[in-house]
């Protein structure tokens, strides 16, 4: 399943809580899920307030694929939640573009393993772009992206 949101200044989305409640993606109901606001500062407004992961450059795609595969494990663990993606513009890029062909990219290989996932383009973000990984309302990944690039990463998967 996949809800695709547009943002701006502020990402309003929905966390899955494991204790229920309600929530809504601009127009689009989840049971059992509440809703989180997040910021440019990677903040949100829950329990966690750092990623476990945040290299401090851009990164090969086999490193890619390492942390969205440990992102992917901790989300099967989790009953009921999906998997968040929000992709960020860069201080110095321009065009949703492309975050759209940086999103298709993970997308693709969402699919392929049966995640139930939500795809976002975040408000844009001094230095870097980035994407950002949210598994049961937490982040848990923030990876930053080559500038002006349409890949997430640099190098190849091999697949």
């Amino acid at each position: 399943m996949k809800a695709v949101i547009g943002v701006t200044l502020l990402v309003m989305l929905t966390y899955t809580a494991n204790h229920g409640g309600v929530g809504a993606v601009q127009g689009v109901n989840f049971p059992g899920t509440q809703s989180v606001k997040l910021t440019n500062s990677l903040t949100p407004q829950s329990e966690s307030t750092e990623p476990l992961f945040k290299p401090s450059r851009p990164i090969n795609c086999e490193d890619f694929q390492g942390y969205l595969d440990d992102a992917i494990l901790r989300w099967q663990k989790l009953k009921g939640t999906y998997f968040i993606l929000i992709a960020r513009l860069g201080a110095r890029e321009r065009g949703t573009q492309l975050n759209r062909y940086r999103l298709a990219y993970i997308e693709d290989y969402l699919k392929r393993h049966k995640v139930e996932y939500i795809v976002a383009q975040g408000s844009q973000v001094n230095g870097l772009g980035r994407m950002e990984f949210y598994v049961g309302g937490r982040v848990v990944t923030v990876i930053p992206i080559k500038s002006n690039t349409r890949s997430v990463c640099t190098g190849s998967t091999g697949g």
